[in-house]
């Protein structure tokens, strides 16, 4: 069985790291206030098509492919690995 502190500070350490990468910038996640529906939907891609750079970008620097790269595919040796490469990583290493 996985560690579930272990789990949550590893995915806390990779969503604060992709959710700062440049190609973010002015592009906070739509919480639907405010937005027009068209504004919303292009916010989104941009955040989903970031999130997936992200997780192909920890795949290659945890040696694995990337349609194993989900932290709940992960043991807790790859979480280990995951949290110490997000913790050492800045937002601008995921270009």
């Amino acid at each position: 069985m996985r560690d579930p502190i272990l789990m949550h500070a590893a995915h806390r350490a990779f969503d604060r790291l992709w959710e700062r990468t440049p190609s973010l910038e002015g592009a906070r996640y739509p919480n639907h206030g405010g937005f027009s529906h068209k504004t919303f939907k292009a916010r989104k891609r941009i955040w989903r098509r970031a999130r997936r750079r992200a997780y192909a970008w920890l795949a290659g620097r945890l040696g694995i492919p990337e349609d194993r790269c989900h932290f709940s595919y992960f043991d807790d040796a790859t979480l280990r690995r995951a949290l110490e490469v997000c913790a050492q990583a800045r937002p601008e290493d995921l270009r």
